[in-house]
């Protein structure tokens, strides 16, 4: 194991715990951990939701921020019930074009 991927994937288990929290009633603890990620790197933020619902959403973001490339955007997303966005058509380019690479 590289020293980086132990640092890379140190926010990985407790947000997925942040995240699996809430949805087991348990808003404390959800609470707890996603603090406990937030202030690893800015120690003045405190995260004070109002609902279950802005505990969810804040914790999906912070996933987003953490965890960017690794996957796991996209199971949150379908997860939620929301729509994956496509990318746009752009065309072909035949062969012969100049912009084929």
């Amino acid at each position: 194991m590289y020293p980086f991927q132990l640092i890379y994937g140190l926010s990985e288990k407790p947000l997925t715990k942040a995240y699996k929290s809430p949805l087991l009633s348990i808003i404390s603890r959800a609470q707890e951990l996603l603090n406990a990620v937030q202030q690893r790197s800015d120690a003045t933020t405190t995260f004070a939701p109002a609902t279950k619902n802005d505990l969810i959403k804040l914790i999906l973001n912070e996933r987003r921020i953490e965890l960017p490339g690794e996957g796991f955007r996209s199971l949150n997303i379908i997860r939620q019930g929301a729509t994956l966005s496509a990318k746009a058509y752009a065309g072909s380019i035949v062969s012969t074009s100049v912009s084929y690479v």
